[in-house]
């Protein structure tokens, strides 16, 4: 198995994040990306990623027992990173953020607006009800990574006071965690390459 290290290093020296910053703000629950050096390369990564494009810690949503929210974050080799996130309202109305960052000079491949959609009731029962039945609550958090040239794909989804993660390096489409990966972009009206 090939390992993912040495792309994951220059990817974010090349997107200049500073070794400092991985000790910021914990972005995921102890011990979720524990084991390996990659995993918590990766775990520096994502809080990285997340914090740049504005957002906030999920985990804490949880504890308030009132949130549903779904957060699908991509981070491709050579495109702009991604970041959707679905806030479910009481009604079964959603906010679905869209959110982007480019790194350097990375070109925008495929059809992504940027900013907010508000959906109603029954594309987000459907989105729901697809993520039950991929079993995301069950799928293990996360899988050793490979490979040097892909994406790596991180969904996390708060309900009913819980907090769950999935975090795997290019899932088919044909995995659960590529089907909702899918799902979300055209959820979010996105036609991207990396999700294809």
């Amino acid at each position: 198995m090939k390992s993912s290290m040495p792309f994951l290093l220059a990817a974010l020296l090349c997107s200049g994040l500073s070794f400092s910053l991985w000790a910021a703000e914990a972005f995921f629950p102890p011990k979720t990306f524990d084991g390996d050096t990659s995993l918590q390369v990766l775990e520096g990564m994502y809080a990285h990623v997340l914090k740049s494009l504005g957002e906030r810690p999920l985990p804490p949503l949880a504890a308030e027992r009132k949130h549903h929210v779904y957060r699908f974050t991509c981070v491709p080799s050579f495109e702009p990173q991604f970041c959707l996130v679905l806030t479910v309202h009481p009604d079964g109305s959603a906010r679905l953020k869209r959110l982007i960052r480019r790194v350097g000079s990375m070109p925008l491949r495929g059809t992504c607006p940027q900013g907010e959609l508000v959906l109603g009731r029954q594309p987000v029962d459907r989105f729901v009800k697809m993520v039950e039945e991929q079993r995301l609550w069950l799928l293990k958090a996360t899988e050793p990574t490979e490979g040097l040239d892909g994406s790596h794909w991180l969904i996390e989804a708060v309900r009913d006071g819980r907090y769950h993660l999935v975090e795997r390096w290019s899932p088919r489409s044909s995995t659960a965690l590529g089907r909702i990966g899918r799902d979300f972009s055209e959820l979010a009206e996105w036609k991207v390459p990396v999700v294809d």
